[in-house]
């Protein structure tokens, strides 16, 4: 539909889904800046990490995963 070609990985091999354990490692990287002190705002912050990495201009594709799509 979009170019997106489905793969599929091994459980328990995060080595097999690198650029989906990049991704959540920068998200929880993002997180944990974001709920500095009081993890339980988690859910509250995640719209606001969201935003922020979709508005930013990524080193590899030189775009914003918004105008990417």
């Amino acid at each position: 539909l979009f170019g997106i070609k489905k793969t599929r990985s091994s459980p328990y091999h995060p080595q097999g889904n690198g650029q989906a354990e990049r991704f959540n490692r920068t998200l929880l990287d993002m997180l944990s800046i974001m709920v500095d002190g009081n993890p339980g705002q988690w859910d509250d912050m995640l719209p606001f990490v969201m935003l922020a990495y979709n508005s930013s201009v990524h080193e590899s594709t030189g775009v914003t995963p918004a105008i990417a799509m």
